[in-house]
């Protein structure tokens, strides 16, 4: 266990977590029974000559052990015995992957593997951002992933997101190229922007309790189908959420919320179909540059069609817009 002396306790957490920590007789300060048990790293190494750099930060680690050996005290390069794979336990301060823990500098060793420990509850800022990692284990315990704690990991395909998380930040996954399916959990309340764009993802349900997609799955050029689960939300704002993705064929939005959209589809070149609910109000470039999109109705009660909705829709033929829904003069400009 790990042990405080005194009755300090860091700000984000509060006596009566028990997912966290315990007081004892109002002097010490334990970790519960949910230790964090660290994070595994498991690195290729090239060269034993010289030290090489295996951590950026270390304000949130306490000690280290190289290949099951004795604990030492954490240090930011390290000079292995041999060539090939090696494993590094991280000790923690808290149960938080640390900010910019292990972000990629050009002397950072490459990162096969991460498995982080049952107990950790949040992933922090640029944790593992640019690294070059193949997979990684996230325990259930985790509720937060940080923004771009994993930003530009290329080679990275293999992620399992926990079954309580909450928060997804900004840029979390950007540009992980090579990440092809990945479920998102019905517990999460919020996904940052752009938190997956320019991933391989190819099809996408989105949690209930989501009201943001600023940008979250825009330049995704393999997906091809997006859903909506279905909810209490009374609310979905989606600016850009899909801009540019050219495999995008259709969408089943939800109907039970009003849903805000500015460039939600635009340049989506082979969207042939989107489900448009009674309380959507439409915003400027919603299609623009869908060229395969042939036909658009709006219902009754659709509050407003915004400008330049349809420009470069080369293929479109029709659009039916009900005389009581508002429309900017430009709504069909260069149709």
């Amino acid at each position: 266990m790990k042990n405080y002396i005194g009755t300090a306790i860091p700000q984000k957490y509060y006596i009566g977590d028990t997912r966290v920590y315990k007081l004892y007789k109002g002097a010490s300060l334990l970790w519960d029974s949910e230790v964090p048990s660290g994070v595994t790293v498991t690195y290729y190494v090239t060269s034993t000559t010289s030290p090489t750099q295996i951590a950026r930060d270390l304000t949130g680690f306490t000690k280290m052990s190289v290949d099951g050996g004795t604990p030492i005290a954490p240090s930011s390069s390290y000079v292995f015995s041999s060539t090939g794979e090696h494993t590094v336990v991280w000790d923690l301060v808290e149960p938080v992957v640390p900010y910019r823990g292990f972000m990629y500098s050009g002397s950072s060793l490459p990162i096969l593997y991460v498995e982080i420990g049952d107990g950790v509850i949040e992933i922090g800022d640029y944790a593992f951002f640019r690294t070059t990692m193949t997979g990684v284990t996230i325990p259930d315990t985790v509720t937060k992933i940080g923004e771009w704690a994993f930003t530009s990991n290329q080679d990275l395909g293999s992620v399992s997101l926990p079954s309580g998380l909450t928060t997804i930040g900004t840029s979390a996954f950007n540009n992980c190229r090579n990440i092809k399916q990945i479920t998102i959990p019905e517990s999460v309340e919020e996904i940052g922007g752009t938190a997956f764009s320019q991933t391989g993802i190819r099809t996408i349900n989105i949690p209930g309790k989501v009201m943001n997609l600023n940008n979250t799955f825009s330049w995704c050029a393999d997906l091809h189908t997006v859903t909506f689960s279905q909810s209490d939300r009374y609310y979905l704002s989606m600016n850009y959420a899909f801009k540019n993705c050219g495999s995008l064929t259709s969408v089943t939005t939800p109907s039970d919320c009003q849903t805000y959209c500015y460039g939600s589809f635009s340049n989506c070149e082979s969207l042939q179909f989107v489900s448009i609910p009674n309380t959507y109000q439409l915003e400027d470039y919603m299609f623009t540059g869908s060229t395969a999109l042939t036909s658009v109705t709006f219902p009754d009660y659709v509050d407003m069609v915004g400008g330049y909705n349809f420009k470069g829709c080369a293929s479109l033929t029709s659009v039916t817009i009900p005389n009581s829904v508002y429309c900017s003069q430009a709504v069909i400009d260069n149709a």
